[in-house]
């Protein structure tokens, strides 16, 4: 087992959202013949272990939620004007674009928030 400190380090949690929303695109597009559920199991199931590993570590405090709820609420709306633009051109709505795209953004507004602390 890996025996990295993560307790309150919210860059490994952005990181961790980025390259899922990387992968989760990669793969959509490399593996479009197969179907959407493997592709997401694929990536998802690490990124839940993940996930659930790092919150167990994790006592996030007052200041670090908060900026968890931010996050959440600024990719929403990249997530949101992603789907409208997508239904403005007439592309066809899909799984992967979405999820990609909400991954990714946590990612990047992770880094942002987490940063600058």
């Amino acid at each position: 087992m890996l025996n990295i400190k993560i307790r309150g380090n919210y860059l490994w949690w952005s990181g961790a959202n980025l390259l899922t929303g990387i992968l989760l695109a990669l793969l959509g597009w490399l593996l479009a013949d197969m179907k959407p559920i493997f592709v997401m199991a694929i990536v998802l199931i690490p990124f839940g272990v993940f996930n659930f590993w790092f919150i167990k570590g994790t006592k996030s405090d007052e200041r670090e939620v908060q900026i968890i709820n931010m996050i959440f609420a600024k990719s929403g709306l990249v997530i949101f004007t992603v789907a409208w633009v997508s239904a403005a051109f007439g592309c066809p709505f899909g799984v992967y674009p979405i999820l990609s795209v909400a991954f990714a953004s946590r990612g990047v507004y992770g880094f942002r928030h987490f940063r600058e602390d």
